[in-house]
């Protein structure tokens, strides 16, 4: 040949040889190259072939959408980025290709470390994407691939109920739809332009309300594609409990009044008509046919808290509608016996409260709605009138059952058969009765063994602690109670919750 052929990459070693008029050409490289060019002259280079000298093949490092090392992930974008890498000894990597199909589908691009790929379709699901690298020699890489589920539509809310309410709260609980990417937080608010409260938890509490008052809620969701706005909130509203206090006085008019510390039925007999309850079942006809085992009335609602005692505001006040026991003593013994050490206490709390009510059809259910705390001795040295309030005197121990106070009795509105605290013939099958009350006698212990005692006239007077007398419990019941019905003998409340 007239040329003599050159190498342009000086590294590498050309032997040239000749055999029957054919020139052969052999390539030894210290360094692998991929395009060899031949000059046949200084400067006008010729392209002769390409080589792939033992399969080579460039090598992605790393492949992924979007996150890395986060499984699964998503996204409510069709265009998101797709990150790259490759070895450093892959010098001639020069394209890249990012698919949902497969190698020979692919749309080929200048190589880079990062690029926007936009998902093929709008089909929501999980997406495939696939990775390949190519060098000038048009050696491809291997697949390499990752896995991103697209979501464009928002969660959105099958059912939101309240799990309590109060006279001054609101307990909501949210149950989401199935969502694709699963739901992530759970936005509450009072107004729809917000501000809301966005948390994991799929309930949300309001609390500082007022009783018997509608109130609005605002409640959208967010998923893990980060779908979810103000814009897709839904209004919900609820009601909170009206104020038990509240209930009974629209129920007893005139004749429900606040007094000594309570809210009281004061009256006639003929007047306090409104305040019949069952308690031990919510069945009304069970609990008309018999009144000797369900039916009690309301003395009154506390109005406040009482830290002495340990109760609370809007707690009521039961008596049974008819005796327990109508030859009950306080004690055995004529001495100074105190409430805590008295017979009448151990029979309420046992005989009445553990061996009968607990033999009610859910009998620790009724249990449990009543409370224990101390009680006043309701201490008088003279017959109490109406206005006279308990002494700061109390017992020492805690029990859940008790007897109705003195001034109980004289608020209820006068020491006579008019009453309507007063037992009749109505109520006991006898004439009349006389019961026990839970003051004593005196502001000192000299006289615990004298106590009041409702007479069979009406009238209270004192009585020795070894006397037979009726006995009608009497006890409070737990915060939050909501009443049904219009309280009288022919549809007496009902405690709904």
């Amino acid at each position: 040949m007239k040329d003599i052929l050159k190498k342009i990459n000086k590294k590498e070693k050309v032997i040239i040889g000749v055999t029957l008029g054919v020139i052969v050409i052999t390539l030894i490289s210290v360094i692998v190259k991929d395009t060899h060019a031949f000059y046949n002259s200084e400067t006008t280079p010729i392209q002769i072939f390409k080589t792939k000298i033992g399969n080579f093949k460039p090598i992605i490092n790393s492949f992924y959408i979007k996150e890395n090392n986060i499984q699964p992930k998503y996204t409510n974008q069709n265009i998101n980025t797709v990150y790259l890498s490759w070895g450093s000894n892959n010098k001639n990597i020069n394209e890249m290709c990012i698919t949902e199909g497969d190698i020979n589908s692919c749309n080929w691009q200048a190589i880079n470390t990062s690029t926007q790929y936009t998902f093929a379709t709008e089909t929501e699901g999980a997406k495939l994407i696939k990775g390949y690298i190519r060098d000038k020699a048009g050696n491809k890489s291997l697949e390499k691939s990752d896995t991103i589920i697209y979501d464009k539509t928002a969660p959105t809310i099958n059912k939101v109920g309240a799990i309590t309410t109060t006279e001054n709260s609101i307990s909501i609980s949210v149950t989401a739809n199935e969502d694709l990417s699963g739901v992530t937080e759970y936005c509450y608010a009072t107004v729809q332009t917000g501000p809301y409260t966005c948390k994991s938890e799929n309930t949300n509490q309001y609390t500082g309300l007022e009783g018997g008052k509608e109130y609005t809620f605002w409640i959208y969701l967010k998923d893990k594609a980060g779908n979810g706005t103000e814009t897709n909130a839904t209004q919900y509203k609820f009601k909170t409990k009206t104020l038990i206090k509240n209930y009974l006085q629209e129920k007893g008019g005139e004749t429900f009044k606040e007094q000594s510390g309570m809210y009281r039925f004061i009256g006639y007999s003929t007047q306090v008509k409104n305040n019949y309850i069952c308690f031990g079942t919510n069945n009304v006809e069970t609990c008309k046919k018999t009144p000797g085992t369900y039916m009690y009335r309301i003395i009154g609602v506390t109005s406040a808290d009482d830290d002495t005692l340990g109760l609370k505001a809007n707690q009521l006040k039961l008596i049974k509608a008819t005796p327990s026991s109508t030859s009950q003593l306080w004690h055995s013994s004529n001495t100074d016996i105190k409430w805590d050490d008295s017979d009448i206490k151990e029979y309420l709390n046992k005989d009445f409260l553990e061996d009968a009510v607990s033999k009610w059809e859910n009998g620790s259910k009724w249990q449990g709605l009543i409370t224990s705390q101390k009680w006043y001795n309701a201490d008088q040295r003279t017959t109490p009138a109406a206005s006279a309030e308990p002494t700061t005197s109390h017992t020492d121990e805690e029990s859940k059952i008790g007897l109705m106070y003195a001034t109980d009795y004289t608020n209820a509105y006068s020491r006579n058969t008019s009453n309507w605290l007063f037992i009749t013939n109505g109520w006991t099958g006898n004439s009349s009765t006389s019961e026990w009350t839970m003051s004593r006698y005196g502001l000192n212990v000299d006289y615990y063994s004298a106590r009041f005692v409702a007479d069979y006239n009406g009238a209270l007077y004192t009585s020795a602690i070894t006397a037979p007398f009726t006995v009608r419990p009497v006890f409070y019941l737990t915060p939050g109670i909501t009443l049904t019905g219009e309280g009288t003998t022919t549809d007496p409340f009902i405690i709904a919750s």
